[in-house]
């Protein structure tokens, strides 16, 4: 009898470590988390507003311009924070985007087409703008639809 209850308590022994080790590491996870919080709520009160710009590259994106470009303004973005690069379009995707009242650079270069070459214009653009003295600038997909 004593022989079983002395391996019941060893057994539960050995079990219990790894219980208590993984307690241990996770108070001290928590107890970490809670520091670290405080300390990044209290950086993001102390720091300025950040600058930034949004710049779309967009290409024959008419049907879907307007519905990427309202759900950024329904997030709470000013619409002179988006600049839209119409590259080498042959539809209204920058007449679309021009009525909604953000910024549209029109760029046509049949030689140098792609992504690449847009934002590039798109950054040359924006280089250009001393008085902006930007922090930020957030690269969006002419079809994205942003959610809260």
């Amino acid at each position: 009898m004593i022989i079983v209850d002395s391996l019941f308590f060893l057994s539960v022994v050995i079990l219990a470590v790894p219980l208590w080790v993984i307690s241990i590491e996770l108070l001290i996870t928590f107890l970490y988390l809670g520091k670290l919080n405080q300390k990044s709520s209290k950086a993001y009160l102390d720091c300025p507003e950040i600058k930034y710009k949004i710049l779309i590259p967009a290409h024959n994106e008419s049907e879907i311009i307007a519905d990427t470009l309202l759900s950024l303004l329904n997030q709470g973005v000013l619409a002179e924070d988006i600049v839209v690069v119409a590259d080498n379009c042959s539809d209204l995707t920058a007449d679309m985007a021009d009525e909604i009242g953000v910024t549209v650079l029109k760029r046509s270069d049949e030689l140098k087409r792609g992504k690449g070459y847009a934002l590039q214009f798109g950054i040359d653009y924006l280089k250009t703008q001393s008085e902006l003295d930007l922090d930020v600038v957030v690269v969006l997909d002419a079809d994205c639809t942003l959610d809260k």
